[in-house]
């Protein structure tokens, strides 16, 4: 009694202290004690984080309530039941009719783990948070000091958000909005104004010499107390992991909730600290998402795993890093076998460890429909994952799913309100379903968080891109979207990239973007398509699957007479035409390519195999929905399949709501798509056409020379 209370003393919200003390004092037969405990627990857990005590606790005053402990023959089964709360002890239960010697000696036991981990009640309820309590929590970035080992902070500071997420009663501010909020030095009520935010974790790492001092505080928003302060001591050089150094405290928590039979253990989570740095430092320059950074994070994390290679972290984002690391332009099959193993690894180690399924997802399916499996489980094991919501939105969306990614990518926004991809995503998905509802309440919630001006202007690009006014998006561009040395800044690549091609400013492609200098003549169909790149060899299987080859490069084939031989490169990728549709559909490229390799198939005399592959296709697309973008895809298809019809129908139906040829996938002048070629000359078809040449006539006119 004596030792719990003390740890109620310097941590009255601990919800396992409460129970074993109100356990205790069944056992004495003080009743009234046993009440009292309980309503001074859920006096504090209301004041400090507007929640009621967790079920178990609930359950726990029932049973003692209904008489099932008086201090009698009871006694024994009960404290079974108490040594079998995994959080307290692992000393099996005993047996009935077991001296009661032994019972509180297991019990003495149970305290001493319970003393060693006085602040696992940093978040104590189990249960679900009652309706109009939700628990959002901004984990800030951990500050340094001394500045020079930042890295070791950073690292400290993702793992702490990554064991806060996975309590189910917690929601994590995402880690962008997190940023942007906390370079702006908020007051506590202006996180709870903009976005709900109920609570703010802040922590300082000190180093002198060896030694380390982690010091974290828990602030309310409402009114900017302090509730919860404590701090944790290391040592670097020795065999534990850093963020070991707080297991007692918030990470102590997440490791007492894994799964049963699996998950990720002490010893797969755990590593030196030098090790852990050079994970920390791989990670921070991979979230970057700036393509010099992430050669030095495949190297940090090659030596993290030659250090210790049981660290499945370290495993997961090695992976991510070797795909990343390919070539540009290209998908390279051999780094994407072997990221993937790397992240095969790390789930052999943890199986558990929800990064490494969002991972695995990615390098095998890159957001098609194979990848919304492995990326429900990487959400299920972590719901405030919005990296991982906003991808199952992308692989919902290649099924034609709107709806449901739609309610993906809110999800991710509502965890993290600036996550750049995720709002694009739900822009552009909700401007095309024309749903004005969603779109402001994205800009609401944007607006509230306090965007960068990048990201304003990215929005804007986007909305002027979807509109058809390229000439616009281009003018915004031009006038905030570079930095000082002239290229597109970071998240306005795909911007300058997009408007470019669909305005036909391929002269200047190259020199603004700094894609291939082969592939503006390319897509305009000038030239075919080169047969190595970067001193290596284009296998087939990239040729289909690269998406600065794809579709352009297969128009080019045919355009250029060479229908044989695109033909070749598909028989030497694909066994038959299922195992194409499967493997370019991983990719989201099939509705771009089959219309081309159909009609090659059909010029080399494989008619019965193009029939078949273009009606599968077709059945795929039809279940899209009326998607503006999927109409324009069937009309390529149903063109090939020789329903001028039917595809001049669709065609019309697509320009009707606003979809244009975006210059890459689809030429802008329609006659050079080999699938329309028994459509020239047809008046339907040539007005159709001369609606959007002249569209984009408008465009260049309107928008003039850019300068470079």
């Amino acid at each position: 009694l004596d030792l719990t209370g003390e740890i109620l003393r310097l941590d009255p919200a601990s919800e396992e202290a409460t129970r074993l003390a109100m356990r205790l004092a069944d056992e004495l037969g003080d009743r009234v004690a046993m009440h009292r405990h309980f309503a001074a627990l859920r006096a504090r857990l209301r004041a400090d984080y507007d929640a009621e005590p967790s079920p178990e606790t609930l359950e726990l005053l029932a049973g003692l309530g209904n008489g099932n402990g008086n201090g009698n023959g009871d006694s024994a089964r009960r404290l079974a039941a108490l040594e079998q709360e995994p959080s307290l002890t692992a000393t099996p239960a005993p047996a009935d009719g077991a001296p009661a010697g032994r019972n509180l000696l297991a019990m003495a036991a149970a305290l001493a783990v319970l003393a060693t981990a006085l602040v696992v009640s940093l978040w104590p309820w189990q249960g679900p948070v009652p309706a109009g309590h939700g628990v959002v929590v901004a984990v800030l970035p951990f500050e340094q000091q001394p500045a020079d080992d930042g890295y070791l902070a950073a690292g400290l500071w993702e793992q702490t958000r990554g064991a806060l997420t996975r309590n189910a009663s917690i929601r994590v501010l995402g880690r962008s909005t997190t940023d942007a909020m906390a370079t702006q030095k908020l007051a506590p009520n202006e996180y709870l104004k903009r976005l709900g935010v109920t609570h703010i974790l802040e922590g300082t790492v000190r180093r002198r010499g060896t030694d380390l001092l982690v010091s974290v505080s828990l602030t309310r928003t409402s009114d900017g107390v302090a509730v919860w302060q404590d701090s944790f001591r290391g040592r670097m050089g020795e065999p534990f992991a850093l963020q070991d150094a707080i297991a007692s405290g918030i990470e102590g928590k997440l490791r007492a909730r894994l799964a049963p039979g699996g998950g990720r253990r002490a010893e797969q989570i755990a590593t030196s600290p030098e090790v852990y740095a050079l994970y920390s430092e791989a990670r921070e320059l991979i979230s970057s998402r700036e393509w010099p950074n992430m050669r030095r994070a495949e190297s940090l994390l090659r030596d993290a795993i030659k250090a210790d290679p049981n660290y499945a972290p370290a495993w997961s984002e090695l992976g991510l890093a070797i795909v990343f690391n390919e070539r540009v332009a290209i998908a390279d099959s051999h780094a994407r076998a072997e990221g993937a193993a790397a992240v095969k690894r790390a789930l052999a180690l943890a199986p558990n460890f929800a990064p490494a399924h969002a991972n695995l997802a990615l390098i095998e399916g890159d957001n098609s429909r194979e990848a919304e499996a492995p990326l429900r489980r990487a959400v299920e094991l972590d719901p405030s994952y919005s990296e991982a919501w906003n991808w199952l939105g992308n692989s919902l969306i290649s099924q034609g799913r709107y709806r449901e990614a739609m309610a993906a990518y809110e999800r991710a926004i509502a965890i993290d309100p600036l996550l750049y991809p995720a709002v694009m995503n739900l822009s552009v998905i909700a401007d095309e379903l024309q749903d004005k509802a969603t779109i402001d309440r994205l800009f609401s919630a944007v607006r509230r968080a306090g965007p960068s001006a990048e990201l304003l202007t990215s929005l804007k690009a986007e909305e002027f891109y979807q509109h058809g006014d390229f000439s616009e998006a281009l003018k915004l561009l031009a006038d905030r979207g570079r930095s000082e040395n002239g290229r597109p800044k970071v998240f306005l690549w795909g911007n300058w990239f997009e408007s470019l091609t669909a305005i036909g400013y391929y002269d200047v492609l190259h020199r603004i973007t700094g894609c291939p200098d082969w592939y503006a003549p390319l897509v305009s169909g000038k030239t075919l398509p080169p047969t190595n790149f970067e001193g290596k060899p284009v296998t087939p299987g990239e040729f289909f699957t690269s998406e600065f080859f794809s579709a352009p490069a297969a128009r080019a084939m045919i355009r250029f007479e060479r229908p044989a031989d695109l033909t070749r490169l598909y028989r030497a990728a694909y066994r038959d035409a299922d195992e194409f549709i499967s493997m370019t559909d991983r990719r989201n490229l099939l509705p771009e390519l089959a219309a081309d390799v159909g009609t090659a198939l059909a010029a080399t005399g494989a008619e019965e195999e193009s029939a078949y592959l273009l009606s599968a296709t077709s059945s795929l697309l039809e279940q899209r929905g009326t998607h503006r973008t999927t109409l324009g895809r069937l009309a390529m298809i149903r063109a090939a399949q020789g329903q001028r019809s039917d595809a001049l129908k669709l065609l019309d139906a697509a320009l009707s709501k606003g979809w244009f040829p975006d210059g890459r996938s689809v030429a802008l002048d329609l006659a050079q798509e080999p699938a329309f070629r028994d459509l020239r000359g047809d008046p339907r078809f040539e007005l159709l056409r001369k609606r959007i040449l002249d569209h984009v006539a408008r465009e260049r006119a309107e928008l003039g020379p850019l300068k470079v």
